[in-house]
This record gives structure tokens, sequence and C-alpha cells, in this order.
């Protein structure tokens, strides 16, 4: 009976070394949590005291199975050819279609993986509120993975309709069943999803070659060829492909930020910890993002006139070249003007910081010049990057 159970598994299960460990500690906190129940048992009594689950243990043998199911979601995705490019490679270049099964397994759900979760369900051993947590988690973080992959197979509209519906499905994940019969609602998109981008492939990137036998690693890239030119020369190469991004799907990546961020504001219990939690989801994205768009736009082209040319010849500001601070000076100042407001006097509701992070997002992505008309138009000089400094300044 066991070996046909393991057969039946034996396609999806993980490494026996990766389950003894899991069981090794399993059986650990179990054995700790019984050496405390029996060490706080009444005098005189051999039975175990039944208040010896405590909450923290709870918590900790909860948490150890999280971080199981986590690995496990990992180790399913990994199945994808989207995160394996040798895999993706070899792959290529044989007669696979999607009409046959993926050679290192599926990527969508299987009754082996329903049979894993049960697993983990009878590890923890707790009902209630923590079971339909893990139950959450299992089916979040693997379908969370799956709409990532969409972004290499170029369905990125999909992606971030499929994201839109995680960040409802995360704003009610603590609220009992809801959050857990929202992510088994999505499953059939992402199942359709796959199917999808799996029809499509091989998926042609901009750096692979156009042969029907795709070899993507002995591929020169554009981008690697100009660095061959040389300073100043992979600058000023006929063919750039220098990134872009619409307005609609600079609207969307906002929208889509702000959502998950009023998700994770949702889930904390009170406005001290929402003003601690804003930190990370709403700041620090927002500034980042501010940072980025600064070195992306002028890593490289600096302005035709230094600060003291400036003073010296009273051109305080040349309006070509400083047009491209606009955007990053107005996301910063709508950015502080909110914390100046909501974080001194501890104000941070559920909506309000995912606004003002969404409104930065939507000026550093969309606020103009794009990349390519900045570096065209921008009346800039090229200088020398640190990267280029290594590679090409003469010693």
């Amino acid at each position: 009976m066991i070996g046909g159970i393991l057969r039946w598994n034996r396609l999806l299960l993980p490494p026996w070394w990766a389950v003894a460990i899991l069981l090794l500690f399993w059986l650990f906190l179990e054995l700790v949590y019984l050496y405390a129940a029996f060490a706080m048992r009444p005098p005189g009594s051999w039975w175990l005291n039944p208040s010896g689950d405590d909450p923290e243990y709870a918590k900790a043998r909860g948490l150890f199975i999280g971080i199981a199911v986590a690995l496990y979601v990992v180790y399913r995705v990994s199945f994808h050819p989207a995160y394996r490019k040798d895999y993706r490679d070899w792959l290529a270049s044989t007669p696979w279609t999607a009409k046959k099964p993926l050679p290192l397994g599926p990527v969508h759900l299987l009754p082996q993986d329903l049979a894993m979760l049960a697993i983990f369900l009878v590890l923890l051993h707790t009902a209630g509120e923590p079971s339909l947590l893990l139950i959450f988690g299992f089916f979040f973080l693997h379908e969370l993975a799956i709409a990532a992959t969409l972004v290499f197979t170029g369905d990125r509209w999909l992606c971030y309709g499929l994201l839109l519906c995680l960040g409802v499905a995360l704003r009610f994940a603590a609220t009992g069943g809801v959050g857990v019969a929202i992510v088994f609602l999505v499953y059939p998109l992402i199942y359709w999803a796959i199917l999808q981008s799996l029809a499509r492939f091989p998926w042609r990137t901009k750096d692979a070659s156009h042969h029907e036998l795709v070899k993507i690693d002995i591929v020169e890239t554009a981008s690697a060829a100009r660095t061959k030119l040389g300073f100043p020369y992979q600058y000023l190469a006929p063919k750039q492909s220098i990134p872009s991004i619409s307005l609609a799907e600079g609207t969307a990546i906002s929208l889509l930020a702000g959502v998950w961020a009023y998700a994770v504001l949702a889930l904390c219990p009170n406005a001290e910890s929402r003003a601690q939690a804003s930190v990370l989801v709403c700041i620090a994205p927002a500034s980042t993002t501010t940072m980025i768009r600064f070195i992306r736009y002028c890593g490289n082209y600096w302005p035709p006139i230094s600060i003291l040319g400036r003073l010296a010849t009273r051109r305080f500001i040349v309006p070509r070249y400083d047009r491209v601070f606009v955007a990053p000076l107005l996301a910063m100042f709508v950015l502080f003007a909110g914390m100046s407001f909501l974080m001194p006097n501890r104000k941070v509701g559920t909506w309000e910081m995912p606004l003002i992070m969404m409104a930065c997002l939507w000026l550093n992505l969309n606020l103009g010049p794009s990349l390519k008309s900045w570096r065209l138009t921008g009346g800039h000089r090229l200088g020398l990057g640190i990267r280029s400094r290594q590679l090409f300044a003469e010693p």
C-alpha cells in the first residue's frame, strides 16, 4: 500500500532529504511541546497539562508549517519552463507542444498536491482559522507565482488582472473563509492562463533568435553588442532598444501597487501597526521608484553645464535638461506632504498612504519626458558612469 502511494505521488513528491528534514523539525517541535506539557502537569499527576498547547507554541508550529508550505509551492512552480532557462531552451529545441505533458511534470495543481496539503494540515493539527490560513497561503502563493510567469511569456495584461484578483483575496485573508473562497474562484483563471501561455511556446523574447532552434545562450544581445563598442559609441548606436511604458500600463501598475498596499494595511489591527507597515509597503516603494527613475534618466546623461557654470553664467535653469527633474520632484513633494500630515499624528488609515504611493508611482511612470525622447532631445552631455569607468575609462 505504501509503495502504491509513493508511485502515485512520485511525480510531485519533493526529494526524500527535504521530506526527512521537515519531519525531523516537526518531531522536534512536538517533543518540545510534550516536554513542556509534562513539566507543567499538576503535582502528583501523570496526566499532561491540557493547557500546555499555549498560543506562543501554536504560533511557532504554524510558522514552521507555513514555511514548509511556501517551500513546497516554490518546488512545484519550479517545474514551469519560465523559471528554468536550460529546461526552456532544451524544450524549445524539441517537437514538444502544449498538447503533450511537460517532461519534468505539470505546473498546474493535481490531486497529489491536495494530498500534500492534507498532510500539512495533519501536521498542523489545529482546526479553525489557522487551517484556513494555511489553505489560503497554499493556493495564494501558487497563483501568485504562476501569475508572475505571465510577464515573461508576454501576457502582461492578464498578469495584471490576476494580480488585482489576488490583491482582493489578500484583503480578506484574515476574514474567515472569504479569502479561501476568492482564491478558489481565481484558480480556474490561473489554469486557463497556464494553458494559454504554454500554447504559445516557445516564447519569443527580444534576445532570442528567430530560427526554429532557439539558442538564447549563444545569441549575442543588442545591449551586449553595444557595450563592446566602448564609450561613448555604445550610446550613439543607430539601433538602440530603449524600454518604454505606455500610459495605460503605467496606470495599471500604479493601481495594482495601491490595491496591494491597501490589502496589507487592512490586515493591520490598529493605526500604530499601520503606521509602521506603511513605511515598508508605501514609503519605501515610492522613494525607491523615484530614485530608480532619476538614476535611469541621469546616470550617463549629465547636465550640459555644471552648477558653478550655472552660477557664473546666471543660467540657473536649463529647460531642455531640467525638465527631467519635474516628475521626481512632484512625486517626492506628494510623498513628503502626505507623510507630514499623516505620520506625526498617527492618522494612518487603510487607504490614505496607498493612495499617496499610487500617485507617486503614477507620476514617476507616466509623467514625461519618455526615456527615448529624453535620450534623443534632452540637451545633455554623455558622462561615464561607475560601470563605464571600470570598463572603458583610461587609467
